[in-house]
């Protein structure tokens, strides 16, 4: 029988990404009882914004573990491994979808290798900027377009539009000396990331770089 913290057994990646989804909507609300004084009520508010908080971190850190047990439990394909990353990505920071695209040696191509909650149309018409943050990928510059409306690096606006987005994070990681990747997490609004959110991007991000490389170590293994 399973506490009720863990997680249970033989969960797909969907159903893992739902029940972290849910952990991570934790909210606290402070009841107006009759009788509190505005100092209690302020109280009240801080105590339960601090509970939140620490509920928040708990989720980040339970996802991260989940991630790292994927990977060395070698029980799942690196497409799922990477799924199971975008859909966390997206979900615990509030975006509407998560890609992770690797820049491949020689080229200013941003190759698709895994995506979230974005439509097959959107992810045909190419990176959101098509090689104008490459640059910024290679030096290890975090890329955050607020105002897709607004900013030159976006080469395919009406597709965005189309498909609701209106800001983008974008964490660029090394995979090896010659390969770069970015995980890029797609919002509906503006989005101002708290610190957290992007260590948690980062973290999550480094997790699929190990899987990567994890993955192609086992791929030599076998030959």
């Amino acid at each position: 029988m399973n506490h009720p913290d863990e997680e249970p057994s033989g969960l797909s990646t969907k159903n893992r990404v739902c029940l972290i989804a849910r952990k991570n909507q934790l909210t606290v609300r402070t009841r107006l009882q009759p009788g509190l004084t505005v100092r209690e009520i302020i109280q009240n508010e801080m105590e339960g914004d601090r509970v939140m908080r620490d509920n928040i971190m708990d989720s980040y850190f339970y996802a991260l573990v989940k991630v790292i047990d994927a990977i060395y439990r070698e029980e799942e394909e690196l497409s799922d491994l990477l799924y199971f990353i975008v859909s966390l990505a997206a979900e615990l920071t509030g975006g509407k979808g998560s890609t992770i695209r690797v820049l491949e040696y020689g080229t200013l191509d941003l190759k698709l290798i895994s995506s979230y909650g974005l439509s097959e149309e959107y992810l045909g018409s190419g990176a959101i900027d098509h090689g104008r943050s490459v640059t910024e990928i290679m030096q290890g510059d975090v890329i955050i377009i607020n105002d897709f409306e607004h900013d030159p690096r976006v080469q395919n606006l009406e597709a965005a539009k189309k498909e609701g987005l209106f800001s983008v994070i974008g964490v660029p990681l090394t995979v090896s000396e010659t390969t770069y990747s970015i995980l890029r997490v797609y919002y509906a609004s503006n989005k101002v990331p708290t610190h957290e959110e992007m260590e948690l991007l980062y973290s999550l991000g480094k997790l699929a770089c190990l899987a990567i490389v994890h993955d192609a170590i086992q791929r030599y293994k076998e030959n």
